[in-house]
């Protein structure tokens, strides 16, 4: 990514909001414009169209009531859904904004979208501004609104203030709590590593002792191959997200090592080892943290030397959307 000048906005909001009034007859147009035959869109349709819904209160129930917008939560259509209203809104930044944007391999990025996260990327602050405003005539002609309480703004220096629908956008410098983009700690336009190393430790220590609550690490019913299942998949892979991205030294990864040795201490059953110990990692299979995050960062660096061979020049490199719909 090109660094100089490097501003990111930063929008944080609920999908739930978004997904509970997603327009559905626009998402029917879009499919259909997109070439897909008829009788597939009737059959989504036929998904989510005339459902009702009742509410019990006090013991009374209320006569059913039609769901005319909003996809279901959980359902494994609604993410596409949600994503194919308002797939054109990236495309447009990129179509727009192309010559201004940050390149990533000379490709275009004046966004990131996955989910409820979106972010804008800009060189300037006149530029952000354009952005900010390009977004809010698409979302007026689109019937959603983007909120600016719920976004922020991150650099690397003080700048400009900027708004969104008259409302201005709060600076991170302000705010109590860290940015975030999908999972990961921001601070100055960049990745917080540290904070976010004692972040996702700190959350994946909360989530082993609740683990350890429920008996699974200490029965005898489940064997060791299925407790490291539960490790890896739960609290090894919430403790290392974002190794991939960092370089941490191996002091500074030694809280980590010492959550996984706690971790496999519990599951070999032995209550008077607090903290477990080396063999117990190898006995396990789980390599230290500092082997396993080199191992991360190379498979990333070599998934990322192959992309950059492979994307065509005019290839866009956006995706997803995050955004609060009108009533």
């Amino acid at each position: 990514m090109q660094s100089r000048d490097w501003l990111r906005v930063h929008r944080l909001q609920y999908i739930q909001k978004a997904f509970d009034t997603t327009e559905r007859a626009l998402v029917y147009e879009k499919l259909l414009a997109r070439g897909v035959p008829a009788h597939v869109v009737a059959v989504v349709q036929s998904l989510f169209d005339g459902c009702t819904f009742q509410v019990m209160l006090d013991g009374q129930l209320s006569s059913a009531i039609d769901v005319l917008v909003g996809v279901f939560q959980g359902a494994v259509l609604s993410p596409f859904l949600f994503n194919i209203q308002i797939d054109d809104l990236p495309a447009g930044l990129c179509r727009v904004f192309r010559r201004v944007a940050p390149s990533l391999y000379g490709q275009p990025v004046p966004a990131q979208m996955f989910a409820d996260d979106t972010s804008l990327y800009a060189l300037s602050d006149d530029v952000a501004q354009r952005m900010l405003d390009y977004c809010e005539e698409y979302a007026r002609r689109h019937r959603f609104v983007f909120n600016a309480r719920k976004s922020q703004v991150t650099r690397d220096r003080r700048g400009a203030t900027f708004t969104i629908n008259g409302d201005e956008i709060p600076d991170e410098a302000d705010l109590a709590s860290p940015t975030k983009f999908l999972g990961m700690v921001m601070r100055g336009g960049d990745f917080a590593h540290d904070a976010q190393l004692q972040d996702r430790t700190g959350k994946a220590k909360s989530l082993l002792m609740a683990i350890r609550r429920t008996g699974a690490l200490a029965t005898k019913h489940l064997s060791l191959a299925r407790k490291r299942l539960l490790i890896f998949c739960w609290v090894r892979a919430r403790a290392e997200y974002g190794l991939a991205f960092s370089d941490h030294s191996k002091a500074s990864l030694a809280g980590m090592d010492s959550l996984m040795k706690s971790s496999v201490a519990m599951a070999f059953g032995n209550r008077s080892i607090v903290r477990g110990n080396v063999l117990m990692l190898r006995a396990a299979g789980i390599p230290p943290a500092a082997a396993r995050q080199a191992k991360l960062r190379a498979t990333r660096l070599f998934k990322l030397e192959s992309f950059a061979a492979s994307v065509p020049t005019d290839a866009l490199l956006i995706v997803g959307q995050n955004v609060q719909f009108l009533p």
